[in-house]
């Protein structure tokens, strides 16, 4: 009877033994559950977070596009100014030809014109002289004329 008392005792042993390894599943259980609840939580929050990661991502992507067109179109503009600027400054080149060749016309007519002046200045001067010469001449005649018909 002592065989089966001390068999007894181990299945006793062996059965607190095993009610406490239930004890702690269990409450391993319990732990690993909330681990688990845990993890789902962090898993939905991350799922949110990609998804608002995936729509700044589009919205990077449209705005991007966006500068891109914009750029493009100030290149096409910034060429397009260039060209408008050069073709200013060949046309201020040409006008600064034209009005230089004009200037230069100018005081040619102007030279021309001068030198004409000049000589019909000295034209009149020599006409004037002449005539005051002729006045005195004639003044002088009308004297001697005068005298003679007094005597």
């Amino acid at each position: 009877m002592e065989n089966i008392e001390k068999m007894l005792n181990q299945i006793l042993e062996n059965q607190m033994s095993m009610q406490e390894d239930i004890r702690e599943l269990k409450e391993n259980q319990v732990s690993m559950q909330e681990d688990i609840r845990e993890l789902k939580e962090n898993q939905i929050s991350m799922q949110e977070d990609m998804i608002k990661m995936q729509d700044d991502m589009k919205e990077l992507k449209e705005n991007q596009e966006k500068v891109q067109q914009q750029l493009t179109k100030q290149s096409i503009i910034q060429e397009q100014m260039a060209r408008d600027i050069k073709l200013l400054a060949e046309g201020h080149e040409n006008i600064l030809e034209i009005i230089e060749r004009r200037d230069q016309e100018l005081k040619k007519e102007f030279s021309d014109r001068f030198d004409e002046i000049e000589a019909a200045i000295s034209d009149i001067s020599n006409d004037v002289r002449f005539l005051e010469h002729k006045g005195y001449q004639n003044e002088k005649e009308l004297f001697k004329i005068k005298e003679s018909l007094k005597v």
